[in-house]
């Protein structure tokens, strides 16, 4: 899990004195009076600009802002960059990298850093030389005369992304990425937001990309990054906010603070059209294309927005708050805006959680936070409003489950069971564990063939039998017509004729993958079945590199697997030594090994206010048998391998239902 940095009380501090004079003061004057010793030089801007109006009112939002904004410095800093730096130099993984260098010694803390306020510390000269170089491009480009002002200065302007040490990057980053824009300039989209977005994103997805996990984190890399291009989705999105800044694009990072329905943030960039709607896109992703964001896919639980300002509306909550350390640090320096209703639209709820239902109430003006589940823990994505005798969530993308929550001592505490809410409806079901026990038949701990289509994906392959080796003549031995659930599923053969060849055919109109394929019969006459053997036959991938061969699918192995990405057409099998009668199909879906797996030790757990143990068992086969509590909420940890596991439900038909 990926949080930022907290700041210290002190500082959380002198923001909620700050904001508690806002009603008296603008931001401007309450920020020169936080400056100290620094006013003079946020002052000689201001003067600066006092023949211009527009450029002046950008210095007063930046220096306005400015309190609430700070960076990390010190030589740790170099240290956390020498790790990015050899990433981008490298053909190993980012982690393979980091344990690398970490074995030779190398190192860094985050704890070592020293906060550095911004509004103490910035200089006339930087805060101007970035000014005058943002409205210089603005001026430059076709598409800037159909940005409004205030969309300049929220989502152009600023000179910072998150918590990185200070430097010029403007100028620097303008010249080195605008050319990319060159030929979209010429054309009749060069005043066109989305289009110029969509150049600029396929120019970069043409760079050498270090794209993965286990990079140090914590402190954002900064303008440097640029040129290494490395880390994972949060830095890559910091990597496009800034070159989208460099070349005159509204736009910046929208986030999950925790996935609806997986244990990590997630990160991508946005970009605001000239009509002032929201699209998403990433220089990550497959497509440099954007999509409305409405479109964003699967749940999403909350939505925000990083901004360089404060949520005034939200800290005014916070002013009326004395215990600064009462509050969960997350929460404290609030520069996100809820964008949820931007990618939900009308599926949006407000949801409404009866007091009643927590088995502990919270304390006169305590906040609580709505939480999402990463692993075995909670994280906070909001903070709910308590009403009367009921508590409200405000703003949700449905079909998740969460968790109330209250922060006490410098710890989350849990105030409630988790429970559903539904999407459609934004009705609210606890998961309450009940006295009646039951068998739970587990057959995987995370649900990556059905999150990546993997296992859907073969509904409608067949197996299929021929004696000719283009099966220009074949029959049908077995079509699936269910998504496979478990390592290995086994269907009867259709038919009782032999055969010289045997495959496994894609589904029309889809891609082909598959693990393991294996057929087992007898010579004809005979009626004791084994494992038919053969020349393994197929269709090569389109990978030029041969990354998934068809051959990996009668290697014996359920975890390597065979891709065919062209659409239709498909296909593996095998050349048998003499025709030979099916009996019976065996097959696996390409996976990420999270089905049980005979040999590993696993736990389940089930949530009664806290997660608590239902005993450990080691498997047997592909399936394992536990009793647990109708009714819990559940996870299954495997003590042998993987680290991919997620809350689940066990429903009356034996289903696993991850959330």
């Amino acid at each position: 899990m990926r949080f930022r940095l907290c700041i210290p009380v002190v500082m959380a501090v002198a923001v909620m004195a700050l904001m508690g004079s806002c009603g008296r003061q603008s931001p401007l004057e309450a920020a020169l009076g936080e400056a100290g010793a620094n006013r003079p030089e946020l002052e000689s801007v201001l003067d600066h600009y006092r023949g211009d109006s527009l450029k002046y009112a950008a210095a007063a939002y930046l220096i306005g802002e400015m309190p609430y904004r700070y960076g990390l410095e010190g030589e740790e800093v170099e240290r956390l960059h020498s790790f990015y730096k050899a990433a981008s130099r490298s053909a190993k993984s980012p982690q393979a990298v980091t344990d690398s260098m970490r074995t030779e010694g190398a190192g860094f803390s985050r704890e070592r850093l020293r906060l550095v306020p911004d509004i103490t510390n910035v200089s006339a000269a930087f805060l101007i030389e970035h000014i005058d170089m943002a409205f210089e491009i603005r001026q430059k480009q076709p598409w800037g005369r159909k940005i409004d002002f205030d969309t300049f200065c929220r989502h152009i302007l600023p000179y910072r992304v998150g918590n990185e040490q200070l430097r010029p990057w403007l100028r620097e980053l303008y010249e080195q990425f605008d050319p990319l824009l060159d030929s979209i300039r010429a054309t009749s989209d060069s005043a066109d937001i989305v289009k110029v977005t969509e150049a600029l994103v396929g120019g970069l997805q043409k760079m050498r990309r270090n794209y993965g996990h286990g990079l140090p984190s914590g402190v954002t890399i900064g303008p440097d990054n640029t040129r290494w291009f490395a880390g994972d989705c949060r830095e890559f999105t910091d990597i496009q906010t800034y070159i989208m800044r460099a070349v005159g694009l509204p736009g910046g990072c929208d986030k999950m603070p925790m996935y609806g329905n997986y244990f990590l943030p997630h990160f991508w960039n946005y970009v605001i059209d000239e009509k002032g709607a929201t699209h998403y896109c990433s220089v990550l992703f497959k497509t440099p294309l954007t999509e409305p964001a409405a479109a964003y896919p699967g749940p999403k639980g909350k939505v925000m927005r990083e901004k360089f300002e404060l949520d005034r509306l939200y800290a005014r909550r916070l002013g009326d708050y004395a215990d600064v350390e009462g509050i969960h640090p997350e929460f404290r320096y609030f520069t996100n805006e809820d964008v949820t209703p931007l990618y939900s639209g009308d599926s949006i709820k407000t949801v409404i959680i009866p007091l009643d239902s927590c088995y502990e109430k919270p304390r006169n003006e305590e906040f609580i936070y709505a939480c999402l589940s990463t692993h075995m823990d909670w994280a906070p994505v909001d903070v709910a409003l308590w009403k009367g005798n009921n508590i409200e969530i405000k703003d949700v993308d449905g079909d998740v489950v969460m968790r109330l929550g209250v922060y006490r001592d410098g710890k989350l505490r849990f105030i409630s069971n988790p429970f559903n809410i539904c999407k459609k409806d934004g009705s609210v079901r606890f998961y309450n564990p009940t006295d009646i026990k039951e068998d739970v038949c587990l057959l995987y701990k995370f649900d990556d063939i059905f999150r990546e289509r993997f296992s859907i994906g073969m509904v409608g392959g067949v197996m299929e039998g021929s004696d000719y080796p283009d099966f220009r003549e074949k029959d049908t031995l077995h079509m699936i017509v269910k998504a496979p659930a478990r390592l290995y599923t086994r269907a009867k053969s259709k038919s009782d004729r032999a055969y010289k060849y045997v495959r496994y055919y894609g589904p029309t109109g889809g891609k082909c993958y598959a693990s393991e394929v294996s057929f087992y019969g007898h010579s004809p006459g005979e009626k004791k079945n084994n494992l038919l053997k053969g020349a393994c036959i197929g269709t090569p991938n389109l990978y030029s590199e041969n990354k998934y061969p068809y051959t990996n699918v009668v290697d014996g192995d359920p975890y390597t697997s065979f891709v065919y990405e062209k659409v239709t057409g498909g296909w593996v099998g095998l050349a048998l030594e003499k025709p030979m009668v099916v009996d019976s199909v065996v097959y696996t879906p390409r996976n990420r090994r999270n089905f049980i797996e005979a040999g590993d030790s696993y736990e389940l757990f089930y949530c009664d206010k806290e997660w608590r143990s239902l005993g450990r068992k080691t498997a047997e086969s592909d399936s394992i048998l536990f009793e647990a509590p109708r009714g819990a909420l559940l996870y299954l940890k495997n003590h042998t391998r993987g680290n991919q596991e997620r809350i689940f439900e066990y429903t009356r038909d034996g289903r696993q239902i991850f959330w």
